[in-house]
C-alpha cells in the first residue's frame, strides 16, 4: 500500500482491529468517496449555502476521522 501523508494508518488499523485487508479496503473506499464529498463541500461554500456546507463538512469529517486525518477533521469540525 502506498504511503499517504494525510492518512494515519495506525488510527485506521486500530479502528479495524488490526485487520490489514479491512484497512486497505477502507483506505481505498476513502480515496474514492472523499474527493466527491470535498467537491460537494466546496460547491456549498462557493454558493454561500451554510446548511449544505455544514452537512457536507459533517459527512466528510466522519470519513477523515476514521482514516486518522486529524488536522482535516479538526478543520471540518470548525466548519460545522
Amino acid at each position: 500500500m502506498p504511503a499517504y501523508r494525510h492518512i494515519d494508518l495506525n488510527v485506521l488499523l486500530q479502528a479495524v482491529g488490526g485487520d490489514a485487508d479491512a484497512c486497505r479496503s477502507l483506505t481505498l473506499t476513502y480515496l474514492d468517496v472523499a474527493p466527491p464529498m470535498h467537491e460537494q463541500l466546496q460547491r456549498a461554500l462557493r454558493s454561500g449555502d451554510c446548511g449544505a456546507a455544514a452537512y457536507a463538512a459533517h459527512a466528510l469529517k466522519g470519513s477523515t476521522t476514521l482514516v486518522g486525518a486529524g488536522p482535516l477533521s479538526a478543520a471540518l469540525q470548525a466548519l460545522e
